[in-house]
């Protein structure tokens, strides 16, 4: 997907953000961010040419981009720094919906689906200190006694 034809750089934002976020809310809160960064630098007021939508979009990338990757995968990669590859694949899809869509500013993305990198570093930004050694002993105990399936029905249920 590409965010749609605009005028403007912060326009071009929103629409980038909500091409991938599909919650309003946090979307446009997201794109906020993202053009506080153009205003801090005086080009609030940017117009879009060609060479500008093409340098956004090497910065912030596409889901077609190589580096691409789901939440589940960033959260795959995370918790590999402590776990089997096995209990990380069957984590990660359960942890990354969680993470990222229960809660007051859920994102409503889809864990399978890939995003842009920087939605990608991002999203590991969140994630990444919220993974603690009790946090993986408990996943490691419970692999242990109910197997992948059980892992991920246990992580979707618990609060």
């Amino acid at each position: 997907m590409e965010p749609p034809s605009t005028s403007t750089a912060q326009e071009w934002l929103r629409g980038w953000t909500l091409t991938y976020i599909p919650n309003e809310k946090e979307a446009e809160r997201l794109a906020q961010r993202l053009h506080s960064h153009l205003e801090m630098r005086g080009l609030q007021d940017l117009r879009l040419s060609d060479e500008v939508r093409s340098k956004l979009e090497a910065v912030l990338g596409t889901a077609r981009d190589e580096s691409a990757r789901s939440p589940a995968a960033v959260v795959e990669e995370i918790l590999t720094d402590y776990l089997s590859p096995e209990i990380a694949r069957a984590a990660a899809g359960p942890l990354a919906f969680r993470n990222l869509n229960r809660g007051e500013r859920t994102l409503e993305v889809e864990v399978e689906q890939d995003l842009p990198p920087a939605l990608a570093a991002m999203i590991e930004k969140i994630i990444r200190p919220k993974i603690t050694d009790d946090g993986v002993a408990r996943i490691q105990t419970m692999y242990d006694r109910v197997g992948p399936e059980g892992l991920r029905r246990w992580l979707l249920n618990t609060n």
